[in-house]
């Protein structure tokens, strides 16, 4: 909201040619962008949704700047500020689909901010070039495969005093087979404080591990984060990515690889500890489950293997991918002691 403030306070400055007023709003500008964009251009709440909002509103905040010149030092600000565009810009290139929708990460939902093609002709207007990001510092990864497409989150809450917009989703992904949702995040349906939301920020509504029934951080009061899972890169090599992190305690250590290849995407899921344990998968309303025989799941559009589980459930859940619409999905809940495996073959 002070990122916000300091755009409006901005383009009030010029439009009234306040000198004054233009010092203190392009100070707040600088200091709010060189906080709030993080080095691979992402904002620092990391979530799809309020980046496009905030890209977008920076993009007027450039317009209005290069086009209005009113003061001497303001050559320097427009190309500071089309920096942090082409950052933001970089950024979101990397983390859309190939179709150009976003995945729906935290606090993220559909029909509220601009499309990314539609930030990204308006930039195209203003004659700026989009170059893709390298995803680093937000936390999210992107692979590529010639049968799909896979976002990932290793990364922890940033924005440590303010995570509100962030999930109990340490560890958590989303993958498309041939252009199509395959695993997806639930989303959100609301932001009234209720059971609903509580649940929709809990680790159990993502594709991950819950240990002890315990969200892997605290997440309360609709917009609060209290202790936090403390996350490592441990390994991270083209075909393989491995981290840790502390959420349910430092005797409990969760760690997760993500292995791939053009065949497959294998997922393993490793407790330091002894504890019961739920590794969620949520299929998009798409999917059908076609079989189950033993630990095999085929689906009509994927097909799962899982080795080590000590037990497989079917639920029944619901998505949300627009504000208060629910869409019914089966999850598969994969219960284990130690160690879990599954492996996601395309059809």
């Amino acid at each position: 909201h002070l990122l916000e403030d300091a755009y409006s306070l901005y383009i009030a400055s010029l439009y009234f040619q306040d000198k004054k007023l233009y010092r203190k709003a392009s100070k707040l500008l600088k200091q709010e962008l060189k906080e709030q964009v993080l080095p691979d251009g992402a904002h620092y709440e990391q979530s799809p949704m309020y980046h496009c909002i905030l890209l977008d509103r920076l993009l007027d905040c450039y317009n209005f700047s290069v086009h209005n010149v009113r003061f001497g030092q303001q050559r320097e600000m427009n190309n500071f500020l089309e920096d942090k565009v082409k950052q933001m810009l970089g950024w979101l290139k990397a983390i859309i689909y190939e179709d150009g929708s976003l995945p729906l990460l935290n606090d993220s939902a559909n029909g509220i901010a601009p499309t990314s093609r539609e930030i990204f002709d308006y930039a195209r207007r203003l004659g700026l070039i989009i170059e893709e990001s390298r995803l680093k510092e937000s936390g999210y990864r992107k692979i590529r495969l010639t049968w799909g497409e896979v976002i990932l989150d290793v990364g922890g809450i940033t924005a440590s005093y303010q995570p509100g917009h962030s999930h109990a989703d340490t560890f958590n992904y989303e993958l498309r087979i041939n252009g199509q949702p395959f695993i997806v995040d639930t989303g959100i349906s609301t932001y009234n404080k209720t059971e609903r939301r509580q649940w929709e920020r809990g680790t159990a509504a993502h594709n991950t591990v819950v240990v002890n029934c315990q969200n892997s951080s605290e997440v309360w009061s609709g917009f609060r984060v209290g202790r936090r899972a403390n996350v490592c890169v441990v390994e991270e090599q083209a075909g393989r990515i491995v981290a840790r992190h502390d959420g349910y305690g430092k005797k409990c250590v969760h760690q997760r690889s993500f292995c791939w290849n053009h065949q497959y995407l294998k997922i393993v899921d490793k407790l330091f500890s002894i504890g019961s344990a739920v590794s969620y998968i949520h299929l998009a309303p798409e999917v059908v489950i076609l079989t189950q025989k033993e630990k095999v799941i085929e689906t009509n559009q994927g097909i799962l293997k899982i080795e080590n589980a000590d037990s497989i459930d079917l639920l029944d859940d619901f998505v949300s991918r627009e504000y208060n619409i629910l869409q019914p999905c089966k999850v598969i809940a994969i219960h284990f002691t130690k160690t879990i495996t599954y492996t996601i073959l395309p059809k």
